[in-house]
């Protein structure tokens, strides 16, 4: 993955736990039908820069 990818990868998920923090301290719960539709995605998002931050480059 490439900077650039990491870098739209980690501000996608910011945005999408920012939604959901607003969310829960406005109504005190999670509206996910509100939500982008990338919030499913959001595991595989954080494995991928996880692994892209871990990884040594050569």
């Amino acid at each position: 993955m490439t900077r650039q990818e990491t870098v739209i990868k980690i501000t996608k998920i910011t945005r999408i736990v920012g939604e959901m923090k607003s969310q829960l301290d406005l109504d005190d719960e999670i509206e996910f039908e509100a939500l982008d539709s990338s919030w499913m995605n959001i595991g595989a998002m954080v494995n991928a820069v996880s692994m892209t931050v871990l990884t040594p480059s050569p």
